[in-house]
């Protein structure tokens, strides 16, 4: 057993490795403590796993969690999966994340992080027959927009994949639907794809999660007061909300010293 920071057990996942770009070194994601995230999570369901075991046995067990194996599993469909599949170890290749075969058996890496009009956007591109109706509906915004979509104009959406595409017209693809999400704002793209039943992402910063909708009707976020300096502050609350109890902050962090006298004095 090894203690390590988060950015050793990320390393050690896997995770880093295929972060970044190939001509450079790797990079870790901006996530806070994000493993030791995953590592709690599973190590709860550990616990109520063993915790079922002996409601029905009678007998308790040890539950022994390892942070670096959850990363390792989190990764595993887009790390080891295309190892354990086809002996082929991803590397890095920036935003274009998401690999695919084409039909003379290049692998094409097509993005999972886009530009838009006010910033960048998350989504995956799926060419299957399960996405024909996302599909269908992106293609129909991007005529609207009067961009020339070209010979997808003749693509078979039900019975074509990406191993039906040559890399140039793969590229092609990339090209076309990056012109679209270019003209349009986070917000607007996010609509889109409510309407339609696809995901897309919308890559938030600091003020696009202060204002957001969902947060606010939550009333997610809380002022607490700061006497020392003569205001109150904007913190996160808690991350659930429960019939009975508050489990976000209540009040600031205390400074250096602040309550040296009580302390001491319950110390004796």
């Amino acid at each position: 057993d090894f203690n390590a920071p988060d950015i050793v057990v990320r390393a050690l996942g896997g995770l880093i490795y295929t972060t970044g770009y190939e001509d450079r070194p790797p990079l870790t994601t901006a996530s806070y403590e994000h493993t030791y995230s995953i590592g709690a999570m599973y190590a709860a369901v550990g616990t109520m796993i063993a915790l079922s075991h002996r409601a029905l046995t009678g007998l308790g067990q040890h539950v022994d969690a390892s942070v670096q194996q959850a990363c390792s599993i989190v990764c595993s469909a887009e790390i080891e999966g295309p190892y354990a599949l086809f002996g082929r170890i991803l590397s890095r290749h920036g935003r274009a994340r998401g690999s695919v075969t084409l039909k003379d058996g290049t692998v094409f890496y097509n993005p999972l992080l886009w530009e838009c009009k006010d910033g960048d956007i998350a989504f995956n591109l799926l060419l299957n027959p399960t996405a024909v109706k996302a599909n269908l509906a992106l293609m129909d915004g991007i005529k609207k927009d009067g961009i020339d979509i070209k010979f997808l104009n003749d693509w078979q959406w039900d019975k074509q994949s990406w191993r039906d595409m040559s890399l140039e017209q793969a590229q092609e693809v990339i090209d076309i639907i990056s012109q679209f999400f270019r003209n349009h704002t986070k917000a607007e793209l996010l609509d889109m794809a409510i309407k339609n039943r696809f995901q897309i992402g919308p890559c938030n910063d600091a003020e696009d999660v202060l204002k957001h909708p969902q947060l606010n009707e939550r009333n997610f976020w809380i002022d607490i007061e700061h006497p020392e300096l003569g205001t109150s502050l904007k913190y996160p609350g808690g991350p659930v909300k429960m019939s009975e109890g508050f489990c976000g902050p209540r009040f600031r962090a205390p400074l250096i010293g602040e309550h040296n006298s009580e302390i001491y004095a319950e110390l004796g």
